[in-house]
């Protein structure tokens, strides 16, 4: 327990530091163009076939990079997310195909699918295609 509170702690101290080091970028003009970034994120994801909780966390800081704290926003507006649903969140925002994102999930698609019905449902959202509304999901 004491590891997981620790590693918790690690965490989210990687995570300040990571948007401390972005706005710094930001402000000196230094960040690299969006579309670049998501081209870093899906070579990120697709050179993957399982992810590690250190995988999970630079997934996030490369699209907190981008998205300006996307998943600080998602957290505090849906707090009922785990971070399994967070997990499945910045693989579809990183605009990934589902079979790849099942493969890494370690499910079969008919599971995803199931998965992201009940994402839908937990967040509330009334769009037809869960996906879409996650990729177009502004915080």
């Amino acid at each position: 327990m004491i590891i997981y509170k620790t590693m918790i702690n690690i965490t989210s101290l990687i995570y300040k530091l990571g948007l401390c080091l972005s706005s710094i970028m930001h402000r000196k003009g230094c960040l690299k163009c969006p579309l670049k970034i998501t081209s870093e994120i899906q070579t990120f994801i697709a050179c993957r076939n399982e992810f590690t909780m250190s995988d999970w966390l630079e997934l996030e800081i490369l699209i907190n990079h981008v998205q300006n704290g996307f998943t600080k926003r998602l957290r505090k507006i849906y707090p009922m997310l785990t971070e399994d649903d967070i997990h499945v969140i910045l693989l579809l925002r990183s605009n990934m195909e589902h079979a790849h994102i099942a493969r890494i999930l370690h499910v079969q698609m008919s599971s995803f699918r199931m998965r992201r019905s009940r994402l839908k449902k937990k967040m509330k959202i009334k769009k037809y295609s869960f996906s879409d509304a996650i990729k177009t999901l502004y915080l």
